[in-house]
């Protein structure tokens, strides 16, 4: 981008000048195939390493990391590499902001892996914080920029935001709502609040509340139908979470044999009888 730009700059500097004209028009065309090599090879900005390449799914997650660059087109204003992790590593993606080009490394996997559809918007976010400087900085600011471009495609649940654990468990149904809230969150910090992190936890958090008062309390419980007994005070979370009040008796078990019970001050041998 920056070889087209200074060749069409050298190209208006020059007009009268055929000899410069023809120059800068030889850089301009050199430096737009660079550009359609650098497409083709990667996407955007993106440039494939050869470790990358040739791993056995480096195609398949290439692939998968193309379809995100149209949520992040400010991307193709730099240059940066897209490579492994070791196998090892405890990492699931890196972005090294400091390098030159910046780099963006994923920890091996199958393209099948959920993991993926958030790891990846993840640590493209994190090249709009640097370089670009375009998000502020910290995972959690990452979290949400990120979902706010790419949300609904999270097949999982955000790393560094606060999320209801039953809403993580089932994140599919809450990726598209989420994302909203996303948007709704970057438009306040738009307006001038500084409290937009914390707004979108307490809005998801409001959000599962409703959405689980909705459901009958028996349903949420692991019985197919209501207790038919209550308690003394007959209400139905102490009926469905085993509280003190409205809990069924359970018959105690019986001791071992040989071992005295407890609460009994005598020993009872049920087996074999007691040596004389």
């Amino acid at each position: 981008m920056d070889a087209v730009a200074l060749s069409r700059a050298l190209l208006e500097e020059t007009k009268e000048n055929a000899d410069l004209i023809r120059l800068s028009r030889s850089y301009v065309q050199k430096a737009r195939e660079l550009l359609l090599e650098k497409h083709r090879s990667g996407g955007g900005g993106m440039e494939i390493t050869r470790r990358f390449r040739d791993y056995r799914h480096g195609e398949a997650l290439a692939g998968i990391a193309r379809s995100y660059l149209p949520a992040f087109p400010e991307l193709e204003e730099i240059d940066f590499e897209l490579d492994l992790l070791p196998s090892s590593s405890w990492h699931l993606g890196v972005t090294e902001q400091f390098r030159d080009p910046p780099r963006v490394r994923l920890r091996p996997a199958r393209p099948t892996n959920p993991s993926l559809t958030y790891v990846i918007p993840h640590e493209f976010t994190h090249l709009l914080q640097r370089p670009l400087r375009l998000v502020p900085q910290g995972e959690r600011a990452c979290d949400l920029y990120a979902m706010a471009r790419a949300g609904k495609t999270f097949l999982v649940a955000p790393s560094y935001l606060r999320v209801p654990r039953e809403a993580r468990r089932e994140w599919r149904r809450w990726a598209v709502p989420a994302a909203h809230l996303a948007h709704e969150a970057l438009a306040a910090r738009a307006a001038g609040s500084r409290t937009y992190l914390v707004r979108w936890e307490r809005a998801l958090q409001g959000c599962f509340g409703v959405a689980r008062s909705a459901i009958p309390k028996w349903e949420t419980s692991q019985t197919s139908s209501p207790p038919e007994h209550a308690g003394s005070s007959g209400s139905p979370r102490a009926q469905v979470h085993g509280g003190r009040k409205g809990r069924f008796p359970r018959p105690s078990p019986e001791p071992p044999i040989g071992l005295k019970p407890r609460g009994s001050r005598a020993v009872r041998w049920r087996g074999r009888p007691s040596p004389p």
